[in-house]
């Protein structure tokens, strides 16, 4: 079941008809019926033709004139920019989110949440998102503490696709100011850390804002893929309002074996926030929120912990759990 998120608009240039790219009228002339009555044409005065003549090109300049300032108009509303008066302001929640596009209330029932083999500890509103078994991203020297290479090569083999090496493609620091952009994989979840950032998917909208002693964690869940061939279900995403080198964004491809990111890596990536992760200096950052967005119900959720093995506490949900333990 896949949603169609973001709707597809068409401008069409609009062309005033009768005027040319230089701004003069193009006037299409017309020969008049050969007239059989012997009756000579009555010869209009000088004075009365010429008094004829300026009142016609004094009203097709007008017209010319009118026409090409209603042209300047249109021409004016299409390629304008928006403003951020005119923008849709983001609704702040709490002291660091604000979003936009993103209901209050959803239907929790519509959420897919870890269930049937799948098992999600911390709850609190993380059941649409992490679980075990999930999707694991990992780096070269996996494993390699108690294992061989062979070992761990063969683990990965046999994970069915749950385990993917990190690479170019599926993760990114972003070194510019952005606006930034990320692939959003139908099926799949992109993870971002940073320091602060404001992300756009669709139409919706979600500011995270910094703070002393704070690190942010994003988690959003793509469209569903719907098993089709030559559906394009991926989305964009847009990054601004971020530190330069201080975000990384991975992507989770949602086959094989990917309908939620690893529970035990989540928890591994918290830790590193805490003990060794530079938006606060090489010993980490006292506290994390993590923002969980599902752009199939516009499920979201907002959890923070204080401190290295702290208690989680949700800050915000617009949806409910009916199967919370």
């Amino acid at each position: 079941m896949a949603n169609n998120i973001e709707a597809r608009r068409f401008s069409r240039r609009t062309v005033i008809t009768g005027i040319g790219a230089t701004g003069v009228a193009l006037i299409a002339g017309c020969r008049l019926p050969f007239s059989a009555s012997k009756e000579a044409p009555k010869t209009p005065t000088p004075n009365a033709e010429a008094t004829t003549q300026a009142a016609q090109v004094e009203a097709l300049q007008t017209s010319v004139g009118q026409l090409a300032e209603k042209n300047s108009e249109l021409e004016a509303q299409m390629n304008a920019t928006p403003t951020p008066e005119s923008a849709t302001p983001l609704e702040r929640i709490n002291d660091l989110v604000s979003v936009s596009g993103i209901p209050k209330s959803i239907d929790g029932s519509t959420v897919d949440v870890a269930r049937a083999g799948f098992e999600n500890e911390l709850g609190l509103g993380t059941e649409g998102w992490v679980a075990e078994p999930g999707k694991l991203l990992v780096g070269p020297n996996f494993g390699f503490q108690d294992k061989t290479p062979a070992e761990i090569q063969e683990m990965v083999d046999n994970s069915n696709g749950a385990i993917e090496y990190l690479n170019p493609l599926n993760q990114d620091a972003f070194e510019n100011e952005g606006p930034s952009y990320f692939n959003l994989p139908g099926g799949g979840f992109i993870l971002s850390t940073a320091a602060k950032m404001t992300v756009q998917i669709g139409d919706a909208v979600i500011g995270l804002e910094g703070a002393p002693r704070h690190n942010w964690m994003l988690v959003v869940r793509g469209q569903y893929a719907d098993g089709q061939v030559d559906t394009d279900e991926n989305l964009r995403a847009e990054f601004t309002n971020y530190i330069p080198r201080h975000i990384q964004v991975m992507a989770y491809p949602g086959k094989p074996n990917g309908g939620f990111i690893s529970e035990g890596q989540f928890n591994q990536i918290a830790e590193t926030s805490h003990t060794g992760g530079t938006n606060c200096g090489d010993a980490g950052c006292s506290d994390l929120s993590v923002a969980m967005f599902d752009v199939n119900t516009k499920a979201f959720t907002v959890i923070r912990q204080n401190g290295l093995n702290g208690e989680w506490n949700q800050v915000y949900s617009n949806w409910t759990n009916p199967n919370a333990k």
